[in-house]
């Protein structure tokens, strides 16, 4: 298989013009409550190449002649230049940091009030507001917030932090705020095919887990409004058992909030570490099965995060992974 990629900065395709000079191409893909990554380091030993604009947009598909894979857009927010050797680099994110002609910089501090919204209508508000689209799983985007406030932050941090809150994870993604209340989906909250992978693809791995004593229930309390008292609702059995400490507004949010929690503790108790020959098909959030390894390790994992390197001397795809399911 021949190694291609495409690089199209706001609109217009540079490959050919870049492909020369390129030392390094890394994109790091996360599964939320972080910004995707990109890094590009170009040769310019005639200093022909210049710096693009502030905040401009970079479409990259990596992967193989006649399968290409869009990894979305990235907004440059960083620029360097070292020498000697003379090399340019552009570090860029999936979220527009920086303003522009046609997207508003999401870090900007704020101060304002929402009432009577769901997660879903508060998304839909912030992103239109920055020229991006928005997709929001219905099983978050129905819970209703009563009140929230916004105090002194950027957009980018008061939405990774309601998301949270209410139990989702949001992923900026291709001009898109997209947030997700499942592993395994993706932005459309369609089911993620599974990659397989045998162990003898894997240039390498290391696998870890911790033994202390996890947490078998999450207790969260809400607010009945026809009752007008705090009850409490438990997603998992058996002790120890973790009590948040927030009241959330209603039966779902708090659901919703106290299963994430229990599956942080149950599923990210045991990682795995691999590195193999570059495979565009392995993303955030995807579900891998590796075969071959130990019996008394786990098979079937989640992406947490895929980070993917082309250079001289190839393409080769790294990424952590997390439990599908809990460990009895």
């Amino acid at each position: 298989m021949v190694i291609d990629y495409q690089i199209l900065a706001d609109n217009k395709d540079i490959t050919e013009k870049i492909k020369a000079a390129l030392v390094s191409l890394t994109i790091t893909d996360t599964t939320g409550d972080h910004a995707d990554g990109l890094s590009l380091r170009l040769a310019d030993y005639t200093d022909s190449l210049k710096f693009p604009e502030s905040s401009a947009k970079l479409n990259v598909h990596l992967g193989y002649k006649d399968n290409l894979h869009d990894f979305g857009f990235f907004f440059v927010d960083t620029m360097s230049y070292s020498y000697p050797p003379s090399v340019l680099s552009l570090n860029a994110n999936s979220v527009p940091f920086a303003a522009s002609n046609t997207y508003k910089a999401m870090q900007t501090q704020q101060t304002r009030s929402f009432d009577n919204t769901t997660v879903q209508g508060l998304v839909e508000q912030i992103a239109k507001e920055h020229g991006l689209e928005s997709s929001v799983t219905p099983e978050i985007g129905k819970i209703t917030i009563e009140h929230i406030d916004q105090t002194d932050e950027g957009n980018i941090g008061f939405l990774y932090r309601v998301v949270r809150q209410y139990g989702g994870t949001l992923k900026p993604t291709h001009t898109k705020l997209v947030v997700l209340d499942a592993k395994g989906k993706n932005a459309n909250n369609e089911d993620m095919p599974t990659v397989t992978l045998d162990l003898k693809e894997i240039s390498q791995l290391s696998y870890s887990s911790k033994k202390e004593a996890k947490f078998r229930s999450v207790t969260a309390k809400y607010h009945d409004v026809d009752t007008a008292e705090t009850k409490k609702i438990t997603m998992g059995n058996g002790q120890p058992e973790f009590l948040l400490s927030y009241t959330y507004e209603n039966e779902t949010a708090a659901k919703a909030m106290a299963k994430k929690v229990l599956d942080g503790y149950s599923l990210d108790t045991d990682s795995i570490n691999i590195t193999t020959v570059g495979n565009p098909a392995i993303i955030a959030g995807v579900p891998i099965e590796i075969k071959g390894l130990r019996e008394d390790i786990p098979q079937e994992w989640y992406v947490k995060t895929a980070t993917h390197s082309l250079s001289k001397q190839g393409y080769q795809t790294s990424a952590q992974l997390t439990l599908q399911s809990a460990i009895e």
